[in-house]
């Protein structure tokens, strides 16, 4: 895991994708946020039912290829 001032940084095998320049932090049950300064790119999900705690990534991967953003699954 590659880990900046405080938070999760982008890079091969991160939880924030690939992107080395994207950051974020994961929360409680699943929330996230996320940036991709270089697209202009930053979202903030959050949850009121956590069953599935790997729901954000997957999120952030749709929209990543919604947009055309490199390195989307």
């Amino acid at each position: 895991m590659r880990v900046g001032l405080g938070y999760h940084v982008g890079g091969p095998g991160s939880s924030m994708g690939p992107r080395v320049k994207a950051f974020g932090h994961g929360g409680y049950g699943g929330s996230l946020g996320y940036a991709d300064p270089e697209y202009r790119l930053a979202v903030g999900f959050t949850r009121n039912l956590f069953v599935n705690p790997l729901g954000a990534p997957n999120v952030i991967d749709e929209l990543r290829t919604a947009l055309g953003v490199p390195g989307a699954a």
